[in-house]
């Protein structure tokens, strides 16, 4: 196939992509107001405006080492009176929260942020990092055009999700930056590994990423795959470590001077916090698409209380444990194609990290931008038939579960995901993560049913993919394999002599 057809190809799947996520929009639209005909309690969509742009504006003015001058300044009292709430009965300043749970990195943006309120206006600061959010997926644009050989169309196609999908918009609604441009960044870096071009910039952006959202660490895993031996993974994981940690100590000490509270211990212990709060008494107990999350909403739909299981989340650890190994086990013996090692990376982001909001979960956009352009690389173009059927049966099982948490809900939720990914297993190539990776950009349900169907999707997803890698035969979808093989055979065949 020629290099202009498979451009066309995949600027086909880009804008397919595309509309499919605004048409899960009009279809979750059309279900909200369906419910409200039937006089039926709707499951909100997006989070409620009592709690919009807080994870800016809020968490922002919760800086009091920068944001103190506006107790007694008198330009607040024109501001909205959400805004007023936020500043002078901040819930960030009560004693079982604290914002220094944040990296440094992440606690140095939200100073900047409070710092523009100071000077300006709680709207100056939004439409700053908006400004820095749009130009930021302008410039992911851009650089997937440089990147690959695919028209300037199908880039700006790809770039959309991060403005028009359901984590966007939901990141949007609360004001939660960090998780947008973490996730541009994780775009970013997926694709420069793909294309195996400018990986410098791919680097740097990953290790911005780690210290706002040091879970997404374990999407470094992917060099295991992408590298030419195993030396060369090893060298690219030292890079991404000591620039990663570089990063933090001169985030850290610049955090300090400014609020000399921050400290390293602080942050410790603030996590401990966050970890009680938000985990075990269950706070961050809606909107949560994790594998814990999920195991919480089953609990109640099943009468099981307290939610939390101290049991239940051991065990989902050494799930994702045996998992990781999995991993690697499947990437050195070379049994995992590229997009597989991208998906199943940005799976153990989602799955295995207690709290993961779905405004994080955006970074399936970097996933399906990678799916795209190998199917630019010659490929096959997967085909997305099956996602069209799966978004309304799981949009029709996720509002049921959201109005009425029964047990015969909670297994028709579990059945109808082992159904359609059994589906999609049964289809050679690679459909099945093409088709997961858009549905789980889309709205399924309301704050819980969503969270059960994403963690769901992707991990029955995860084990179809690994029962599929393992069948392969060693070395037959990555090259670290062969040179590994080649330094440990000859050492073999002198032993054996």
């Amino acid at each position: 196939m020629s290099t202009s057809a498979r451009s066309a190809n995949a600027a086909a799947l880009a804008r397919r992509a595309l509309l499919f996520l605004l048409f899960a929009w009009i279809v979750r639209l059309l279900a909200s107001w369906l419910l409200t005909r039937l006089h039926l309690p709707t499951v909100p969509v997006l989070a409620g405006s009592d709690d919009i742009f807080a994870d800016s504006i809020k968490s922002g003015l919760a800086e009091r080492a920068v944001t103190a001058p506006l107790l007694t300044d008198p330009k607040v009292m024109h501001w909205p009176a959400l805004f007023q709430r936020y500043l002078f009965h901040n819930k960030y300043l009560a004693p079982n929260m604290s914002i220094y749970w944040e990296p440094p990195l992440g606690v140095f943006q939200l100073m900047g942020v409070g710092r523009i309120m100071v000077i300006a206006s709680p709207w100056a600061a939004l439409a700053t990092e908006l400004a820095i959010y749009g130009l930021g997926v302008a410039a992911f644009a851009w650089l997937l055009r440089r990147l690959d050989a695919i028209s300037t169309r199908a880039a700006v196609a790809l770039a959309l999700p991060m403005c028009l999908s359901y984590p966007a918009l939901f990141m949007l609604d609360r004001g939660n930056f960090h998780s947008g441009f973490a996730s541009l960044c994780l775009a970013a870096y997926f694709c420069t590994a793909v294309s195996g071009r400018w990986r410098w910039i791919g680097v740097a952006a990953l290790c911005y990423s780690i210290n706002v959202r040091p879970n997404t660490a374990v999407v470094a895993l992917v060099e295991l795959v992408l590298a030419k031996d195993l030396n060369s993974a090893i060298r690219m994981a030292v890079i991404i470590a000591v620039t990663s940690g570089i990063i933090f100590g001169c985030s850290l000490l610049i955090v300090h001077q400014i609020d000399p509270d921050y400290t390293f211990a602080r942050f410790v212990r603030a996590y401990a916090l966050y970890k009680k709060r938000y985990i075990i008494d269950g706070f961050g107990f809606g909107w949560n698409d994790s594998l814990y999350g999920a195991v919480q909403v089953l609990r109640l739909m099943f009468g099981l209380l307290p939610t939390y299981s101290p049991v239940a989340s051991r065990a989902v650890s050494a799930l994702g444990a045996m998992s990781l190994l999995g991993f690697v086990w499947l990437a050195v013996g070379g049994r995992l194609r590229r997009g597989e090692a991208f998906f199943a990376a940005a799976a153990f982001c989602v799955l295995f990290t207690p709290v993961y909001a779905q405004y994080h979960i955006l970074i399936f956009a970097g996933v399906l931008a990678v799916l795209t352009l190998e199917s630019a690389q010659g490929a096959r173009r997967p085909s997305l038939a099956w996602a069209w059927p799966g978004l309304v049966l799981f949009i029709a099982t996720g509002c049921m579960a959201d109005l009425a948490p029964t047990p015969g809900l909670a297994l028709l939720l579990m059945l109808s995901v082992a159904f359609f990914i059994l589906r999609l297993h049964a289809e050679e190539g690679g459909d099945m993560i093409t088709v997961v990776s858009l549905l789980v950009l889309a709205p399924l349900g309301g704050p819980y049913a969503n969270g059960v169907l994403i963690a769901g999707l992707l991990a029955t997803a995860m084990l179809a993919l690994f029962v599929r890698g393992a069948r392969r035969p060693v070395g037959t979808a990555g090259p670290v394999v062969a040179r590994v093989q080649w330094r440990i055979q000859p050492a073999v065949r002198a032993y054996r002599g």
